[in-house]
């Protein structure tokens, strides 16, 4: 329910900045904005909470928290990706 709100709070922002600033809505901007924001609140969650979330893994999966850091900096690497301005 967090990212969500992030999300949305997030792209309610930007979208009002970005119509002051540039004079038009710039939807798609401001949901690449928004997405990385989700993207690296959700990869945080993953460093601060690893033991956590490396529970969540099934038994058969090995290297469970290297899998959890793995994949908070793959969110981190696809929130970069997202915000080609």
């Amino acid at each position: 329910m967090k990212p969500l709100i992030v999300l949305l709070t997030v792209f309610t922002v930007c979208v009002l900045v970005v119509k002051i600033f540039r004079g038009t809505y710039e939807l798609a901007l401001s949901g690449r904005i928004a997405m990385s924001a989700m993207l690296i609140f959700s990869a945080t969650g993953h460093f601060v909470f690893t033991n956590g979330m490396s529970l969540m893994l099934p038994e058969f999966i090995p290297f469970k928290t290297e899998t959890v850091y793995l994949t908070g900096v793959a969110e981190i690497i696809f929130a970069i990706g997202l915000a080609k301005l």
